[in-house]
Formats: C-alpha cells, sequence, structure tokens
C-alpha cells in the first residue's frame, strides 16, 4: 500500500510539473507570437520594390560590315606620288596622287584651262554655303544625338509626355540633318561633274603623267588589304551564315599594308581608300530562334564593341542559311570613321523599355488580367498592371511606383492575407 501511494504522489507532482511547464509554454508564445509570425512570413514570403531601369530587346553576334569606304584604283602604270597625307580629308574629284613620270607633263591648252576656271568659280560661289550646309549638319547631328539621350533619359525616368515632346524635336531635327546633306551632295555632284570634265582634259592632254582622281569625300587612307573587293553589299548579298563567318575571320586575319610614296604600280592596282563613314550595310548571321521581333519601322540600335553605339534600320531578314540561322541586314546612315571596320562583334537592340523593373516572378493573373500583390499595410492587396515587356527573369511594368512593396512571387493564395 505504501509503495503504491508513493507512486500516485509522484504522478500527481509530475502531472502539477508538466501543467507549470504548459502554462509557461502558452504565456510566452502567446507573449512573442507577433514577432515570431513576422520571422516566419519574412523567411517564407519574400517583400520588395521595384526599381525604375529600361529592359532591351538584344542579341549578339558577329556583323560583316559593307559600304562607307571607296576603293582608289591605279588608272595607268607607273611611278605613284602622292598628293595628299595620309589622315587628311579629301574631296569628290580632287587630285590624290599621280602616276607615271612627272616630268613628261606637257602644257594644257585653253580648253583646259576654261574649265579650271569655271572648277575654280564654281567652288568660289559654292564655299561659303558648303561651310556653312557642313557646319549646319555637324551642329544638327549634335543636337539629334543630344535630343536621342535626353529621350531615352526623361523615359526612363517615367516621363512619357517630356519624352514624346524630345522625340519630335528629334524628328524635326533629322529632317533638317537630311535637308542639309541633301544640297551638300547636290553642291558637290556638280564639283565632280566639272572635276570629272577637268580630268578627263587632263586625261588626253598629258603624255605620261595621270592624275588619281578621290572617287568621294572623306578621309584618305593609304592602308589597304587583299581583301577590299570581298566586302561590298553586292558581294555580302545572299552569303549563308557560316560564309560571313568566314569572311570575318579573314577580316580579322588578315594585315593592311600601306602603299608607299614613289613605288611602282600597275593599272587596276590599290592605291587606297577614302573613308567617308556613308551609306554602311551590316549583314548580321544569327540562331533564327533568337531573332528578335523587331518594331515595324525597322530601327534599331547597333552597339559596337569600342563602345559606340549607332542608329541602325534594318531592311532585310534572310532566314534558312542554312536551317536554322537567319541573316539580319540593316543600313546604318553615318558611321563614325574611326568605328569603321569589316566586322565587329555587335549588340543589335531591337526595342527598349523603360519604367518601374519588377522580378518576373512577382506577376500574376486574375480573370484574364495582370498584375501583382501589393502590400498595403501587412496585407497583400492584388494591382492590375500594365505589362509592358519581359526580358529574362524581369518585367517593364506600368500602374505602380517604385516605392510600393509587393511580394516578389505571385502566389495567387496570398491575396487578401497577411504576409507582414
Amino acid at each position: 500500500m505504501a509503495r503504491r501511494y508513493r507512486s500516485k504522489a509522484k504522478l500527481r507532482t509530475l502531472t502539477r510539473r508538466v501543467s507549470l511547464f504548459a502554462l509557461l509554454l502558452s504565456l510566452v508564445l502567446l507573449l512573442t507570437w507577433p514577432y515570431l509570425r513576422t520571422a516566419f512570413l519574412r523567411a517564407t514570403i519574400r517583400v520588395g520594390r521595384g526599381t525604375l531601369g529600361t529592359l532591351e530587346e538584344r542579341i549578339d553576334g558577329e556583323a560583316v560590315f559593307a559600304g562607307g569606304v571607296s576603293l582608289v584604283v591605279a588608272p595607268a602604270p607607273g611611278t605613284l606620288r602622292f598628293l595628299v597625307r595620309d589622315g587628311e580629308s579629301v574631296r569628290t574629284g580632287q587630285a590624290i596622287a599621280e602616276v607615271g613620270k612627272p616630268e613628261a607633263r606637257e602644257a594644257l591648252d585653253d580648253s583646259l584651262e576654261f574649265s579650271k576656271a569655271r572648277l575654280a568659280q564654281y567652288e568660289a560661289e559654292t564655299q561659303e554655303e558648303f561651310e556653312k550646309l557642313s557646319a549646319l549638319v555637324e551642329d544638327s547631328y549634335a543636337k539629334a544625338l543630344n535630343l536621342f539621350f535626353l529621350s531615352r533619359e526623361v523615359s526612363a525616368k517615367g516621363e512619357l509626355e517630356l519624352s514624346t515632346k524630345h522625340e519630335s524635336l528629334l524628328e524635326a531635327e533629322e529632317k533638317n540633318l537630311r535637308q542639309s546633306a541633301d544640297r551638300l551632295a547636290e553642291i558637290e555632284e556638280e564639283r565632280a561633274n566639272l572635276t570629272a570634265r577637268v580630268a578627263a582634259i587632263e586625261a588626253l592632254q598629258a603624255s605620261a603623267l595621270v592624275q588619281v582622281i578621290s572617287p568621294s569625300s572623306g578621309v584618305f587612307s593609304s592602308e589597304v588589304t587583299p581583301i577590299e573587293t570581298k566586302f561590298t553589299k553586292d558581294n555580302l548579298a545572299g552569303k549563308s551564315a557560316a560564309e560571313l563567318a568566314i569572311l570575318a575571320r579573314e577580316a580579322r586575319e588578315t594585315k593592311s599594308e600601306a602603299v608607299k610614296d614613289g613605288q611602282p604600280v600597275e593599272a587596276g592596282d590599290l592605291l587606297g581608300r577614302v573613308i567617308s563613314g556613308q551609306g554602311v550595310t551590316f549583314f548580321l548571321p544569327i540562331k533564327t530562334e533568337d531573332k528578335p521581333a523587331l518594331r515595324e519601322d525597322g530601327r534599331v540600335e547597333l552597339a559596337l564593341s569600342d563602345g559606340t553605339t549607332l542608329q541602325a534600320k534594318v531592311t532585310e531578314v534572310h532566314d534558312g542559311r542554312p536551317p536554322g540561322y537567319s541573316i539580319i541586314v540593316g543600313e546604318i546612315s553615318v558611321m563614325p570613321v574611326s568605328s569603321l571596320r569589316k566586322t565587329d562583334r555587335v549588340g543589335l537592340i531591337a526595342k527598349t523599355q523603360s519604367g518601374v523593373v519588377i522580378p518576373k516572378s512577382a506577376l500574376l493573373e486574375r480573370e484574364g488580367r495582370q498584375g501583382v500583390l501589393l502590400v498595403q499595410k501587412t496585407f497583400a492587396r492584388f494591382r492590375e498592371i500594365q505589362v509592358l515587356m519581359v526580358k529574362g527573369d524581369k518585367a517593364v511594368v506600368r500602374g505602380i511606383d517604385e516605392t510600393d512593396e509587393l511580394v516578389l512571387r505571385g502566389w495567387g493564395f496570398l491575396e487578401g492575407r497577411r504576409v507582414r
């Protein structure tokens, strides 16, 4: 009996201790529950904010370029003598070299003197207009470039009205640039005709000395490569992705050679190049599965490896060259002389979109509407938004501010529930 009594006493003591522990545990949980709940929610439900930024629809690849240069070819055999220096600016029809025997020059007749006088008169009459138009072109180009970056900046800040205003100003400036450039071309064309007339008479009257005339305006370079004639628009058109890759490798591996003053040349030999940077065409081979969606007007940006970004327009897209590969062909109206090359690793930016950038995982759909879960006080509330662009794991949206807190993983069952 005594043993049974002691067992019951121990049981009652243990029961009291367990009850007291449970009571203390309940009290601790009651006091710490808000903190435990917050810690649990923070550990399981990620909340954050979007950021103002820009997403790009971009494809990288190795492009091959054609145009932007005019080849200078020896018109006759003889000894070469340059009349201009390497890196010097030349104009259309300007004599840049002589081939033949300098001592064999003969006197020119009256018709040659008349033609030269007419050319000099035309140059004098158009010199002021030419310089004014050249300055206008440079000024318009600088303004257009400034407006372009201002438009990008205000667009990134979400100031759509100001962005639209800058774009309108940009279009007007581009129109002024085209008008000035067209008039410059008219002046240069007439000057080229007069110069060609002088050159034709000189060719007939000269005995053993032939002048080499600049075929275009630009910067003269005596550096040439044996593959110059391969990089023309006509030659590159129709090439497959593999053929373009071979040409790109050949361009990288081929060293240029300097044509030297006083060396003997044969008719048809390359004497140099006149680099204008105008009318450049690019050919960009890519995998067809990576082909970006282009704007209706075909306008894109082309980022070169030296950091230069150019405005371009896609004119053609050829699929199946070979199957699985596409060739994007586009035009660059003006390319800086320093950036002109035969091949380069480029990034083609087909589309840019500015706004609030959020993780793609934060998006969810409810009744056909896209939205996110905003954190209002401590609860998740659905907010309908407009998705402007999705790229990779990010999205650009409109309808929320960068200061709004949102659930970074849009689980539908969290709507209306406490997340903080």
